[in-house]
């Protein structure tokens, strides 16, 4: 903690200003490691735990970082949803705590679990082929034409 003793003021005569004493808060300011906000965290349930004295919890390991989250029920419900997906990947919803410094979560407060399809059952780059949105027309030359109907029918206003 730092004090400021004093200060001066010094227009055209030197006066002695009184101060307050004033705290400076350490770096992380008056915010602490972590904040809470409500969304949903995708993954792979991997493991189901029943703690003693506290809330039951499960642990998601994020696809993209493999970060492993700690997930707590909020009630019964969500234990039965989470053991109907096990091993499987889930979006799990509910008040997300985030590590300020990182910005990853840290934990959640489940609300509701949903299984999401494996990434081999959805759509692939192969499966967008043959949809033809050009009509036929490469696709620069597309745009180009809708670039050159859009000047026609709203001319610059300074030509």
């Amino acid at each position: 903690m730092h004090k400021i003793e004093g200060m001066q003021y010094l227009p055209t005569q030197p006066k002695e200003i009184e101060t307050m004493p004033i705290i400076i808060r350490p770096e992380r300011g008056e915010f602490g490691p972590t904040y809470r906000e409500h969304g949903a965290v995708e993954g792979r349930l991997r493991q189901l735990e029943t703690l003693s004295g506290e809330r039951d919890k499960l642990v998601i390991e994020d696809d993209l970082t493999g970060d492993k989250i700690a997930c707590y029920f909020c009630d019964a419900e969500i234990e039965r949803q989470a053991r109907n997906a096990w091993k499987r990947r889930v979006s799990v919803s509910g008040e997300i705590t985030v590590n300020r410094a990182s910005g990853n979560p840290a934990s959640v407060l489940v609300e509701d679990i949903r299984v999401l399809r494996e990434r081999a059952d959805l759509p692939q780059m192969e499966d967008l082929y043959g949809i033809d949105i050009t009509h036929g027309v490469e696709s620069s030359k597309y745009i180009e034409g809708i670039r050159c109907a859009w000047s026609h029918c709203y001319p610059r206003a300074n030509e």
